[in-house]
């Protein structure tokens, strides 16, 4: 363990926790690392925690090194990473079984809901599932008037038979309202405590992708409840007050809070941590970051200092699905020169950056920079916090002003997600021709980041942030 300066304060903890290993970097205002470690899970203690996976052992081993070097008071801000879901997901371990609505009969009849999914996933997380009228049409117009009788006699239906509800909706990225008043009927029904995935804030445009996406979601909210729960009793048995931060399926951040309703973006935060991190040790803004650990080799690509992500569908649990995951393999244990020949067809003519803790200099192939062995706990020690808008637009006289609102959508989301507010703003605009589908139609992706509010004095960042939502929304309805 690097020991850490005794003066000083404004530590930022990064902790990532592989399916092998936990690594643990703390990083001082001036962005150096001045404490650093790394275990191998297997000689850490036999985990009590319950969680099934050594997670909360993981992390308290980790947390407790550091505060061993100083006091906890110097913590401003921790943020985690790790393996956890995706091994959920992979393994037998249980998840929420789920009751799953569609608004879109009858014209979306033909491929149910579960449609192409392994019958294992299928039987592990399947509940009720139907299809009412309802929907959209790519304008915003309804396609069918949402069938609320039906959607409360499903919600019946799943009364004591489900643990979470996956709800998605023809075009709701474009027209949420159907999806939103199908939750409130489904709470009506099912009271508060059962959790309700809305489709449109999670996946992408089409249908089949997104639906599958949410259900995914909600199978695994338990897994993240309960990964947020035992890592804040971790902070609370070690006397530690400070932000709590998880790292998303692009290497940025966001508050504790939505890896319990969201934790689908958080399947590979490890990868993605540790490809923003290798990139920053070795002060790169484009890379092919290959990854050896003592298992296996992953690899993935740092573009404009931004962790590249898969173009369209990805497979997940044998799932197709549309959540942005980073672009990536895995692969045997000390494959660098495939790692790197199968990378280079994406990231061209860049370097290649060889870090985990079996990374030694190969001839040719790359280099390895201080601290690669902690990479992953670097990069998300330094990651911003992000959020994304979407919108719709058609060539029109109101194309301004929703361009400009999905803006200022984008900075508010990256706030209330843990972004200072003195530092956020839109980043990156993406853009997708609809005209095939809609004449004169664009889909906009606003990405708004800005620095992790760690609050010393002030309150922490969900009362400034819930502060700064209420100030948005009395703007906007004062004449």
């Amino acid at each position: 363990m690097t020991t850490v300066p005794p003066n000083g304060g404004g530590l930022r903890l990064g902790i990532i926790t592989g399916t092998s290993h936990v690594e643990v970097a703390a990083i001082d205002r001036d962005d150096e690392v001045v404490a650093a470690g790394r275990w191998e899970r297997e000689v850490l203690m036999e985990d009590q925690s319950g969680d099934g996976l050594g997670w909360s052992t993981s992390v308290e081993h980790a947390l407790a090194s550091v505060v061993d070097a100083t006091a906890s008071t110097r913590i401003q801000s921790i943020v985690v990473g790790g393996t956890h879901l995706r091994e959920t997901l992979d393994s037998r371990r249980p998840l929420a079984r789920v009751g799953v609505l569609r608004l879109g009969a009858p014209a979306t009849t033909a491929a149910p809901p579960f449609a192409g999914w392994p019958d294992s996933l299928v039987r592990r997380i399947g509940g009720p599932r139907t299809i009412v009228a309802g929907g959209a049409d790519l304008d915003g117009s309804d396609l069918a008037q949402l069938d609320e009788a039906a959607v409360i006699r499903f919600a019946k239906s799943c009364d004591g038979a489900i643990d979470a509800i996956a709800i998605s909706g023809v075009f709701s990225p474009v027209a949420a309202a159907g999806e939103l008043r199908a939750a409130d009927l489904v709470a009506d029904v099912l009271g508060p405590a059962v959790p309700v995935t809305v489709s449109h804030s999670i996946g992408g445009f089409g249908l089949l992708d997104r639906e599958n996406a949410g259900i995914l979601n909600a199978a695994l909210i338990p897994a993240g409840e309960q990964m947020v729960a035992s890592t804040r009793a971790v902070l609370t048995r070690l006397g530690i007050d400070a932000e709590l931060f998880f790292v998303q399926n692009d290497g940025t951040l966001q508050v504790a809070a939505a890896a319990t309703s969201t934790p689908i973006r958080f399947l590979d935060g490890s990868l993605a941590a540790t490809i923003r991190g290798a990139g920053w040790l070795a002060a790169t803004s484009d890379a092919v970051v290959v990854a050896l650990e003592s298992a296996s080799t992953r690899a993935g690509v740092l573009r404009e200092r931004s962790v590249a992500l898969e173009i369209g569908p990805s497979i997940t649990a044998g799932v197709r699905m549309n959540v942005e995951l980073p672009l990536g393999y895995a692969l045997d244990a000390g494959s660098v020169a495939e790692a790197v020949e199968l990378m280079s067809r994406h990231a061209p003519q860049v370097p290649t950056i060889i870090v985990g803790d079996g990374a030694v200099p190969s001839a040719g192939l790359g280099r390895v920079p201080r601290y690669a062995e902690i990479a992953g706990a670097v990069g998300a020690a330094l990651a911003p916090v992000s959020a994304v808008a979407w919108e719709v637009v058609m060539a029109g006289s109101d194309e301004a002003s929703r361009i400009r609102d999905a803006r200022q959508r984008a900075v508010d989301l990256a706030i209330l997600a843990g972004a200072d507010p003195s530092t956020s703003e839109v980043v990156a605009v993406g853009e997708t021709d609809l005209s095939q589908m809609l004449g004169g139609a664009r889909r906009l992706r606003f990405r708004a980041e800005g620095r992790p509010f760690t609050p010393t004095t002030e309150p922490h960042h969900t009362e400034r942030a819930e502060a700064h939502h209420q100030e948005r929304q009395e703007s906007r309805e004062s004449p």
